[in-house]
């Protein structure tokens, strides 16, 4: 199994330089506790750092974030007890988007929506890591066959998937009538500029634009171009063009797994997001989208 360094905690960044909304929302950070209370799911993938919901909260207090989306590692497998425990700890400000599979019944599903989680994610992505769909994931065939329950609990879906894969499920996933997340940017390639252009790109940015896809700016996955990211700014400005309304934004703490990409300061991507936009887009962003999306009140 992959180590990340698990006796390690996760140091804090610096702070934005300047102070962020309030009420603002860190859209996707994981949590991983002690392993004598969460133990890892036997088939894990990797073995996270220690990064507890203490420290959890301590990180986004230092950034400015009153609110926070924890999303389940699939490192756990379907035990969503971590998940639920960090919510727990501050339930009006915390919100989880957990994991399931299609056998999952629907008082589990009525337990974790009265713990605070909102929805459920959802893989499909080929891993070479693993030799197919990464391992631990749940993929859109589970989407699919679970759809019309989500909708029953009132929960949303957040995927993770690549533009050109979205494209090929769009059909099937928009018909389930429910709040569809794409993490991370629909996992743009490296060489951003070149992505503007693409055909898979363009029709991920449409559906963005017509309100089928909420998307969340995570850029650090996509870019190597550390620590500015300049590569990214026109992709994002483009996003933002389409629709504004729809874009969350995430910190991926505690940024585990970047392999050879620089691993960010989190303050300095607040700082990008502050000079890339206008002060009503990023109170929408960090904001006023979360808090509609997730159910913040």
């Amino acid at each position: 199994m992959p180590s990340t360094n698990h006796d390690t905690l996760v140091e804090c960044p610096t702070p934005p330089r300047r102070a962020l909304p309030r009420r603002s929302c860190d859209t996707h950070a994981h949590v991983f506790g002690s392993r004598a209370a969460f133990p890892l799911a036997p088939d894990a993938g990797f073995e996270p750092p220690l990064a507890p919901a203490e420290l959890h909260t301590r990180v986004l207090a230092h950034l400015g974030f009153e609110r926070g989306v924890i999303v389940q590692g699939s490192c756990y497998g379907t035990d969503n007890a971590c998940t639920l425990d960090a919510i727990a700890r501050a339930p009006e400000s915390r919100r989880g988007i957990g994991a399931a599979l299609p056998t999952v019944t629907d008082d589990e599903l009525a337990r974790l929506r009265a713990g605070g989680i909102v929805g459920l994610r959802f893989t499909e992505i080929a891993s070479a890591r693993y030799g197919g769909r990464k391992k631990g994931a749940i993929g859109f065939d589970a989407l699919v066959e679970l759809g019309s329950r989500l909708r029953d609990h009132d929960m949303i879906a957040s995927i993770d998937t690549t533009s050109e894969t979205l494209v090929d499920w769009a059909p099937r996933l928009f018909s389930l009538g429910i709040p569809l997340v794409l993490d991370h940017i629909g996992r743009v390639p490296d060489g951003l500029s070149r992505s503007i252009t693409d055909p898979a790109f363009m029709a991920m940015r449409d559906f963005l634009g017509e309100g089928r896809i909420w998307a969340k700016l995570t850029l650090v996955r996509g870019s190597r171009q550390a620590p500015d990211y300049e590569d990214f700014r026109p992709l994002h400005e483009f996003l933002v063009e389409a629709n504004q309304d729809n874009l969350l934004w995430g910190t991926d703490w505690p940024l585990i797994l970047m392999g050879e990409r620089q691993t960010p300061d989190l303050g300095h991507l607040l700082d990008l997001l502050d000079e890339w936009t206008t002060d009503d887009v990023r109170h929408r962003i960090l904001v006023d989208n979360p808090a509609r999306l997730y159910g913040f009140a």
